[in-house]
């Protein structure tokens, strides 16, 4: 009988140990599934806090892309309008040249024709440009500053033109004040008696006001120069 007490004793003891092992390694298997369920939530919260911002850069990055393409439209219409004004400097830098009896310098002509094609090769590009943007979204961005690079170096090439236009102009307008007072002198000089003297008046009256219409002319231009340039800086620094 002692020797079955006894076995059962080291059984009990050794039962004993195993329920503490088993324990144990509950509370380890208890801590570690804690571990776990802690680490997935920071995952989904660390998950949502990067589509979130995922889709803000996506909001933040079509709000630029929509901002650029206005401006790419704005610089666009500027180069179309100074390419217009730059027309319009020329049939009057022609008709100063007509009242003045001079030639047009050549250069001016070269530089109108090759302005005017190039306005109008840009503008069938940014037709098909527009077109493809409709069919690929990614590379709409792109694209814009591409655009708006390409406008703004035409604009400006357009404005190069145009200053050597208003050069040739003002000289040309010069010319014609000249032309007037010799006339006003020859007019003066004349005897009241000659019959050509109310010719000569008239013609005097005509030139004057030759030249200030060529003058109004040539300021307005100037000032739609002016707005021009204003609105082109404006877009290049939005676009940046």
């Amino acid at each position: 009988n002692e020797g079955k007490y006894k076995d059962v004793v080291s059984e009990c003891e050794r039962l004993k140990e195993e329920l503490k092992s088993l324990r144990d390694e509950h509370a380890e298997r208890k801590d570690a599934q804690k571990k776990s369920e802690i680490a997935l939530k920071e995952a989904k919260a660390k998950q949502t806090i990067l589509t979130q911002r995922n889709q803000s850069l996506i909001e933040e990055i079509e709000s630029k892309n929509h901002s650029l393409s206005c401006r790419v439209k704005d610089a666009r219409r500027s180069a179309e309008e100074l390419s217009s004004v730059s027309e319009q400097l020329s049939q009057l830098y022609h008709h100063a040249c007509l009242a003045v009896g001079d030639t047009p310098q050549r250069v001016v002509l070269d530089s109108i024709r090759k302005e005017t094609k190039q306005i109008e090769q840009k503008s069938s590009e940014n037709k098909e440009i527009e077109a493809d943007e409709s069919q690929d979204k990614e590379n709409t961005v792109s694209a814009g500053t591409a655009e708006f690079s390409s406008d703004t170096v035409t604009t400006t090439t357009v404005l190069s033109t145009m200053r050597d236009q208003l050069k040739y102009l003002r000289s040309s307008i010069e010319k014609l004040a000249a032309t007037k007072d010799t006339l006003s002198s020859v007019t003066l000089a004349l005897l009241p008696g000659q019959t050509s003297l109310a010719e000569s008046q008239e013609q005097v009256r005509q030139l004057e006001e030759e030249v200030l219409r060529l003058r109004s002319l040539l300021s307005s231009k100037r000032e739609q120069i002016a707005t021009l340039r204003t609105v082109l800086k404006a877009n290049k620094h939005t676009a940046e």
